[in-house]
């Protein structure tokens, strides 16, 4: 992810990320706004600043209407 962001020229700040399992850890830890899927882990889930709905009902949709990406 880092790297993926260099490469772009994005700040840690300006990324988003999603995740519902233990192996996203690093992941949400390399973004400003790590997002937890309604049916991640615990684990997840404490490391997000939000927790969105499920994968099935359209969880990420949901939280991009929340953060205001999408309308």
């Amino acid at each position: 992810m880092k790297k993926i962001l260099e490469h772009y020229g994005f700040s840690k700040e300006e990324a988003m990320a999603f995740g519902d399992g233990d192996n996203d850890l690093q992941m949400l830890d390399a973004v400003g706004l790590p997002i937890a899927m309604g049916n991640a882990t615990q684990a997840v889930k404490d490391a997000c600043i939000y927790t969105t709905h499920s994968v099935s009902t359209d969880g990420i949709r949901h939280a991009l209407k929340h953060f205001g990406v999408l309308q």
